[in-house]
């Protein structure tokens, strides 16, 4: 199986851009494809699983996203409907960063410190 996520190189949370290089190590080490959107900030979700079903929404999976935030999300299960979202996907990919390319560059890293610093207050974020 083949599970690629995408995330914005630069989100409007600073703080949650510092948090996730822990568990992205360690999803990376899973063997997960990890890629960054450098164009901007991207806040939809999509999930394709075996190109049978897809979700799109605004819906994060974390504990306040989904027992305090009031998010959406839809099911697609039309043949149509899931190609189209794939090729949409392809095409985001094209404009990203792979992961392995990112944590090499100082300015996207961030250092030991910063994120020792963060990992105190991440169960707030």
């Amino acid at each position: 199986r083949r599970i690629r996520i995408i995330l914005p190189l630069h989100s409007n949370q600073p703080l949650a851009d510092i948090a996730r290089f822990r568990p992205l190590e360690r999803l990376h080490q899973a063997g997960v494809t990890l890629l960054f959107y450098k164009p901007g900030m991207l806040h939809g979700k999509l999930v394709i699983a075996d190109g049978l079903v897809a979700l799109t929404g605004s819906a994060n999976i974390d504990i306040r996203s989904l027992f305090v935030n009031f998010e959406i999300a839809l099911a697609h299960y039309t043949e149509r409907d899931i190609q189209a979202l794939a090729e949409w996907a392809q095409a985001i990919e094209t404009q990203c960063l792979h992961y392995t390319e990112a944590i090499q560059q100082a300015n996207i890293r961030p250092s030991k410190l910063k994120q020792d610093l963060v990992h105190l207050i991440e169960p707030l974020l």
